[in-house]
């Protein structure tokens, strides 16, 4: 460079080439040939060849490291650049150009070239730190742009130092780390919920144990009293109703766990028939009456205030699960009320009906409304619990609520009670027949008439022998499958009914009601089975059965299926 710098000012040629000299060495050369005019010698051409070949390396070098750098910068995941001392930009790539929200290059610029005063004071004094220092500086901060209108970018600036440890200028690195950002928050949330989850299931187990315990502790306990000669005839009627509510009362924790399982895995059934509202509401008055009493709230009134007189007024809904949805709410005001009243109301819209279920209790706690639809929502990890319950209870109504195509709420103020409100679809019924009317108890007359009961169990034989003792049917007992399915192809004629169970040795139930009816076998069959999951029921019937009846056998349900099908057939 020198030496082109000394004959600029002359008519000079510089060529480069490559040669090979005499020692077989590869050599880069550069020819200089002058020409000049003197007044000495006039026109005249000289030249020289100077030997180049180390600067030729140095210089192949640093181009093939350049272009790696620039291949890598632009290649970069990141935003990246960096600038001199003085601030101006000497290189960048285009994701530092998109994350900056710049359209064309800056090389040569400095930040108040480009940003506005603000921000570019701000990475001025950030430099100048770095520079000052020799520290990163690294933040994160908010800017405009992304779908959500902001993105967060994560920013990395470190001081670029040679071999002398001198500062010769700054590199920067940039990331949009939105996506991270909410992931993170997203998982943590995650994380909270969980625990959270944990921490309510764990007591929920707690709690389930001892409200299971509870009641078995009862029947146990007062099925051991029972065993003694010495009680009186008075005490030993108390004892059997207190084993009696207590099996109630396991029977109604059972049936929550269960419709839970069915609510999440799907499989609770709706079926709507016709309802006379009055007289539905009229029997659940009138049951937790009983019910209230028994808890020794005797004073707390229950009222009915009916959104019409007409007693025939009816619509369309599942009659079983609106019991249990009225029964559940009031049945939770029970627990929570000292004094005053419960009072169970609807009115009629055009579209709907709204039921109110008012209370003058304790009232819950403003930041309780949304949890205490939650699984377990009640429940706390604490032995200090003042209510009986599982916590299941509302968290069921709201499923079924919205499984029959209403919303449920809630008005509450603590000290003066609440209210639970919910609606239902409304649509009015012309024809007054009603399907969900109750049967009166009765004991069916089987007198001469042959009942096969197939049950592998003895106890729960037993248990169906002694109830259908009042009826005076001929019992007869299998306990294996294929043994029943022989018996029943070599009397077909003279068995009248067959109470089966679905859980049997060598051929299940509804095996054996597939053969029959295949068969054209029209005995009639009342599967009795513990099986309640799973649609059991609708299985059974499409299976052909006559009626279906769950484990444990109530007395009054099972005359009831019996009675209709013989009336049936008559």
């Amino acid at each position: 460079e020198k030496i082109k710098s000394a004959f600029s000012k002359r008519n000079f040629n510089w060529v480069e080439t490559d040669i090979l000299t005499k020692d077989k060495e590869d050599k880069r050369v550069a020819w200089i040939s002058i020409t000049e005019n003197s007044p000495i010698t006039g026109w005249a051409n000289w030249g020289v060849a100077i030997d180049i070949s180390a600067r030729y390396r140095y210089q192949k070098y640093l181009d093939r490291e350049r272009a790696i750098l620039q291949s890598i910068i632009r290649s970069f995941p990141y935003g990246i650049y960096y600038k001199n001392t003085e601030g101006k930009y000497l290189g960048h790539n285009k994701t530092f150009l998109q994350l900056a929200n710049l359209k064309h290059s800056i090389i040569g610029k400095t930040d108040f070239d480009i940003f506005d005063e603000q921000n570019a004071s701000k990475n001025f004094k950030e430099d100048e730190k770095i520079i000052l220092q020799k520290t990163p500086v690294i933040k994160e901060e908010w800017i405009k742009g992304g779908r959500n209108g902001q993105r967060l970018i994560r920013t990395e600036k470190y001081p670029i130092i040679n071999a002398q440890n001198e500062i010769v200028g700054i590199v920067g690195f940039e990331r949009d780390i939105t996506q991270d950002y909410f992931f993170q928050k997203e998982l943590q949330e995650q994380k909270e919920k969980a625990e959270k989850a944990d921490k309510l299931k764990s007591a929920f187990l707690a709690n389930m144990s001892h409200e299971i315990r509870t009641p078995l502790n009862a029947i146990i306990g007062f099925a051991d009293l029972l065993k003694s000669d010495k009680i009186s005839s008075e005490q030993r009627k108390k004892y059997i109703d207190y084993i009696n509510n207590s099996s109630n009362s396991l029977l109604t924790l059972i049936d929550d766990i269960i419709d839970t399982a069915k609510i999440e895995a799907g499989q609770l059934k709706i079926r709507k028939t016709k309802v006379f509202l009055n007289k539905l509401l009229e029997e659940l008055i009138e049951a937790h009456e009983e019910i209230k009493n028994k808890n020794k709230k005797q004073h707390v009134r229950l009222l009915l205030e009916k959104g019409t007189d007409d007693k025939n007024f009816n619509f369309t809904t599942d009659a079983h699960r609106l019991r249990q949805i009225i029964s559940n709410l009031i049945g939770n005001a029970i627990k929570f009320v000292d004094k005053g009243y419960i009072k169970l109301a609807y009115k009629i819209e055009e579209t709907e009906i709204i039921f109110s279920v008012d209370d003058t209790g304790i009232g819950i706690p403003k930041d309780k409304h949304d949890l205490i639809f939650e699984r377990f929502g009640q429940v706390e990890s604490s032995y200090k619990k003042n209510f009986k319950g599982t916590g299941l209870g509302l968290a069921i109504t709201k499923k079924l609520v919205e499984l029959l195509g209403g919303r449920i709420w809630l008005e509450s103020e603590e000290n003066k009670g609440t209210t639970f409100y919910f609606t239902l679809p409304y649509r009015e019924m012309d024809d007054i027949s009603s399907t969900n009317r109750l049967i009166p108890y009765e004991i069916p007359d089987l007198d001469e008439k042959n009942i096969l009961i197939v049950e592998d169990n003895s106890l729960n034989y037993t248990v169906l022998k002694n109830i259908l003792q009042a009826t005076k049917a001929n019992i007869i007992w299998k306990s294996d499958g294929r043994e029943a399915l022989n018996f029943i192809r070599e009397n077909i004629n003279s068995i009248d009914l067959i109470l089966l169970d679905i859980q049997l040795p060598s051929v299940s139930g509804i095996e054996i009601t597939q053969i029959l009816r295949k068969k054209r076998i029209k005995i009639p069959i009342i599967v009795v089975s513990a099986y309640t999951m799973n649609n059991e029921e609708q299985t059974a019937i499409n299976a052909g059965c006559n009626a279906f009846v769950s484990k444990p056998i109530k007395v009054d349900t099972l005359y009831q299926k019996i009675s209709a099908i013989f009336k049936n057939n008559n």
